[in-house]
């Protein structure tokens, strides 16, 4: 796109211009899921995409292109103002990169498909990989070239701990940025009780975010969509129910308003350091020896065992998509998602949660998404913007 004489849009930047609440998990259940016996693919001879997988599982593509770690889209179901609607990932807002659409080559290395960068998400695009094989990356369009895909087709099984991290782990571009208490250290084949409790008992991410045909169950605070009916909680009664105490503790009188986690969750990034804010406006450059380039990167601060915050939440959120305006409130701060709740609500709970502070372009009505590879790479926020509106 020719930008010599466009007119640059009004960009200007709000103090510590959104935030988002995070829910921090407490993991569940006890059953460890095996993986698929070695050899069991073996017969493939070359992995051509899709339709190699779809060859012997076609039901399970057809469930699985439904999900949203397919569609990045959904109807709300708990998000206040928005019943009924379609949002998702794909026109949200985040503190990180504004939003999705303009960063397909980068948002779609985690994506579960190959089509991301055309909105095609047919079934001929999903990619089973990146769920189901050890060792694997990808790019937005296939496999990463330094991998071999027919090797990692053959290898593939039930989803392990490294592979829900490959990119849940490192959401918002790298290990620790986005969720705060998921971090790569935790898919090792040891993990301690300090990191996390139930890991350390050898559990799978998939023991409480349990699948239905494909659909992953469990919503965050800062989660658009619900992909099951199915409520993941610590108080589940095949898990540690509403009476987890001894019998007769005072404890026990309090889990109908207190959430394990508002006392289980004293703190999080215990390994690796958890990003706290991320400031667009302020790019030192720096040297990117790997790829023998320097880049502009945000202005980050991370922090060691930061202790979590404490809100009341009912389960309901309120978020922020693209097409929304962006309304500072009298601190400044526009929300991009938090919790819904309040001590005179029944539904609701004190929970254990993590504050995300950024500062990104605002026109004055809405946040304006860009495209973060230009700024990365040339320092230039002006051109990222022209790029991502096109």
């Amino acid at each position: 796109m020719n930008t010599q004489n466009a007119t640059p849009p009004s960009l200007c930047h709000i103090t510590a211009v959104r935030f988002s609440v995070v829910l921090l998990f407490c993991l569940l259940i006890a059953q460890a899921a095996s993986a698929a016996a070695p050899g069991s693919h073996a017969g493939i001879d070359e992995y051509t995409g899709a339709e190699t997988c779809l060859a012997c599982h076609q039901e399970a593509g057809d469930d699985f292109v439904t999900s949203i770690h397919n569609t990045w889209m959904g109807e709300a179901e708990h998000v206040v103002g928005k019943e009924g609607e379609m949002t998702g990932k794909l026109i949200g807002v985040n503190e990180f990169c504004v939003g999705t659409e303009s960063n397909d080559a980068l948002c779609g290395k985690c994506h579960a498909g190959y089509g991301l960068s055309e909105n095609d998400f047919s079934v001929e695009k999903i990619d089973c990989l990146i769920c189901h094989a050890p060792n694997y990356m990808k790019t937005a369009t296939g496999p990463d070239p330094s991998i071999d895909a027919t090797a990692a087709a053959r290898s593939v099984g039930l989803p392990t701990r490294e592979m829900c991290l490959r990119c849940h782990g490192t959401a918002g571009g790298g290990d620790n940025n986005k969720r705060g208490d998921i971090e790569l250290a935790m898919g090792a084949d040891e993990v301690s009780r300090d990191l996390d409790v139930h890991m350390s008992a050898g559990m799978t991410c998939q023991d409480c975010h349990v699948f239905i045909d494909h659909h992953v169950s469990g919503r965050g605070m800062d989660m658009r969509v619900d992909d099951t009916d199915f409520l993941v909680t610590c108080d589940d009664k095949s898990c540690h129910g509403s009476e987890p105490h001894y019998e007769g503790s005072m404890y026990n009188q309090h889990t109908d308003r207190i959430y394990c986690t508002a006392c289980h969750v004293t703190a999080y990034g215990k390994v690796q350091t958890v990003e706290m804010s991320r400031d667009w406006e302020y790019r030192p450059p720096n040297d990117n020896n790997a790829l023998h380039v320097t880049m502009y990167t945000p202005y980050m601060v991370r922090e060691s065992n930061p202790a979590p915050i404490h809100v009341w939440w009912n389960r309901w959120s309120e978020i922020l998509d693209i097409a929304d305006p962006a309304v500072p409130d009298s601190d400044g701060f526009v929300m991009m998602a938090k919790p819904v709740g309040g001590i005179d609500n029944p539904a609701s709970k004190i929970y254990a949660a993590r504050l995300h502070l950024g500062r990104q372009p605002w026109d004055g009505t809405y946040m304006l998404p860009f495209q973060t590879m230009t700024v990365l790479m040339s320092d230039n926020m002006t051109q990222a913007l022209f790029v991502s509106t096109g």
